[in-house]
């Protein structure tokens, strides 16, 4: 410009010959695109950053296109890009290859993952779920999501150590509450105050009470006289 600001300009020119063919002037047109410079680079700038976000998360991320057979009914998907978190949580490199090909056996998994992201890439419909996937024998909580018609985004996390400590607690509550329940010693829970909160059927039968009138009455058995009273405690 005349004050020395540079701009983005998009030109158009030719040049203008006499009878002779000799090129005796130029003539052309100048185009401001400095905002449509300015879009470009956001949207490059935005794709940098989701590149970066895509290869470091610590989630699995990749994107898919779905597969359909004549009747349109999903029958697999490939895997058009997968980041490195995906990769070590599966011990799968899974780019290029249909999920079937990665995966062998996941066309037979009782979840049917091909028929649930069939859904999502079909009519856009999100979903997450924590489910196991028997090919492969580990536990995930998957996230999946439309990015266009026909084409899905998965991202996850492995919770297959989360799920067996989950599982281990509940078989130890489980035996906890069996042998508490079927004890021919009298027992009861209380909190460190004192508060009656569980009696197992020996505690009641012991002071001729039902549990829900000991829970009930939140006796107290450090302190409760009405407690003492009633023979509770």
């Amino acid at each position: 410009t005349k004050k020395g600001k540079r701009v983005w300009v998009r030109t158009n020119g030719e040049a203008v010959r006499n009878k002779n063919g000799k090129i005796v002037k130029g003539q052309g047109s100048f185009q401001d695109i400095a905002k449509r410079k300015i879009v470009e680079q956001a949207l490059q700038d935005s794709e940098q950053t989701f590149r970066a976000l895509f290869e470091k998360a610590p989630m699995g991320v990749a994107y898919h296109q779905m597969v359909y057979d004549e009747s349109g009914k999903p029958i697999d998907y490939l895997f058009l890009e997968a980041n490195q978190s995906y990769q070590r949580l599966t011990g799968v490199n899974p780019v290029g290859k249909l999920v079937t090909e990665a995966f062998p056996g996941i066309e037979k998994d009782p979840f049917d993952w091909i028929g649930k992201f069939g859904e999502v890439a079909k009519t856009g419909k999100e979903f997450r779920v924590q489910n196991y996937v028997e090919s492969i024998g580990r536990w995930y909580d998957c996230v999946g999501y439309q990015y266009k018609p026909d084409h899905f985004v998965a991202a996850f996390l492995e919770i297959t150590e989360q799920k067996y400590i989950e599982q281990a607690l509940q078989k130890s509550e489980f035996l906890f509450s069996q042998m508490f329940e079927q004890s021919t010693t009298s027992m009861c829970l209380y909190s460190p105050e004192g508060t009656i909160f569980k009696a197992n059927h020996e505690f009641c039968k012991m002071f001729g009470v039902e549990e829900k009138v000991i829970i009930n009455g939140g006796y107290n058995i450090f302190k409760d006289q009405a407690a003492i009273d009633a023979g509770i405690i």
